[in-house]
């Protein structure tokens, strides 16, 4: 396969079925207020309906759908998703992909979990997927299979369960919402395990051990010294971490805990910047998550996390800063704040972990130690406490309501 200009050359019907199941559950769950069980979403086949006989969705939850998978799959670009509504299965709307990639197929746009603000929609050129794809078909040479943990419609799980088996010429298995006992008792020699380092944490924690010959790839959020550690007394016989964003894709990879990364192929780095970073394709710049230092090998590491300010009220606030002040007050274990744009006007939300357990009387103490000791446009207006901070399915922190 050498077609850099369209994903159709990439995904054959299972690995579209896939993407496009998982984004009708995802958008699904919204809807419903709460993320669908994998028991309801391994279910759906390509003849399960797409109505409230198959879904159990309504017309303006089949609407809403539509939008998700057009806005995915730029599928107005070739007017294919005129048809979307007037299509009864999950196969119809996956043909109709299918067509739509054949005819223009050259960009994606991906969502963004939260875990650092509102979801942002990122769209992504093919030729740079692929690129990144084959890159990692090398690296990952004599593969047998790909086992799934992660989700095919992120950047993430798209590039290394969708695209990347087609080049290694790997079968894939989703194993998504399996059992870690089921999981175990599939696995063998030459499989490749696409996982996160929160999902990895599990797998030490029951005390899984891994058959001989199989390697891990993770990536969505840093991975911990412990969890190489504990990945390594699993018997994992070979262990990559995978360096970027949903905004820059895949930047780097390196297979020990206290390595640099190493660039990926695909990518070179600038003379201008310590930072900078451009696509060798087309020399566009992309920008990686954190600060980065260059070795003297032309490696990496990842220093400080790039957290930008907030405008409120043509303010800028930093919410990090803000973190800080309330993480330094009694009772405060920790806390997550965001810019809340709900309201007529855009303001600091926190979301609060206690270390004294519950406390009728702790939102108004804060509100005042805010009021004292930070500016009006830092002080959160919306308080919301809980057990732990939110999480999603990968261990990323994620937005709230």
């Amino acid at each position: 396969m050498t077609d850099f200009s369209h994903l159709s050359a990439s995904l054959d019907g299972d690995a579209l079925r896939r993407v496009v199941i998982a984004l009708l559950a995802e958008e699904l769950g919204r809807l419903r207020g709460r993320a669908l069980d994998a028991s309801e979403w391994r279910s759906w086949t390509g003849a399960t309906r797409l109505d409230e006989d198959g879904m159990g969705a309504d017309s303006l939850s089949r609407l809403e759908m539509a939008a998700r998978l057009n806005a995915f799959f730029h599928l107005h670009e070739t007017g294919v998703e005129d048809y979307l509504l007037i299509s009864p299965d999950v196969d119809e709307w996956v043909n109709l992909v299918s067509k739509s990639l054949q005819q223009s197929g050259s960009r994606l746009t991906f969502q963004t979990s939260g875990s650092t603000g509102p979801p942002k929609h990122i769209t992504h050129e093919a030729k740079d997927l692929i690129g990144e794809a084959l890159a990692h078909s090398v690296l990952f040479q004599g593969i047998r299979r790909v086992i799934c943990l992660t989700p095919p419609h992120h950047i993430y799980g798209f590039i290394f369960s969708i695209i990347m088996p087609a080049y290694a010429g790997a079968k894939v298995v989703d194993l998504r919402g399996v059992s870690l006992g089921r999981l175990a008792a599939e696995l063998r020699s030459g499989d490749l395990v696409v996982t996160t380092p929160f999902m990895c944490n599990a797998h030490i924690k029951s005390r899984m051990i891994f058959p001989p010959g199989v390697t891990v790839v993770v990536s969505t959020a840093p991975c911990s010294q412990k969890t190489w550690l504990g990945m390594k007394s699993a018997s994992v016989s070979r262990m990559i971490e995978v360096y970027g964003s949903t905004e820059t894709a895949g930047v780097g990879w390196r297979e020990a805990h206290n390595a640099p990364f190493n660039i990926l192929p695909h990518l070179e780095r600038g003379s201008a910047a310590p930072t900078e970073l451009f696509r060798r394709r087309n020399g566009a710049r992309i920008s990686p998550p954190d600060t980065i230092a260059w070795t003297e090998g032309g490696a990496f590491r990842p220093i400080d996390r790039c957290d930008g300010a907030v405008q409120v009220g043509g303010v800028n606030v930093f919410p990090d800063q803000v973190r800080q002040f309330l993480e330094a007050q009694p009772g405060v274990a920790e806390c997550l704040v965001r810019l809340d744009c709900d309201g007529p006007a855009a303001r600091i939300k926190v979301f609060v972990v206690l270390s004294t357990g519950v406390d009728s009387q702790i939102e108004a103490v804060l509100r005042q130690r805010c009021n004292d000791g930070l500016a009006a446009p830092a002080r959160p207006i919306k308080y919301r406490f809980g057990e732990t901070l939110p999480k999603n399915d990968f261990g990323k922190l994620i937005d709230w309501v």
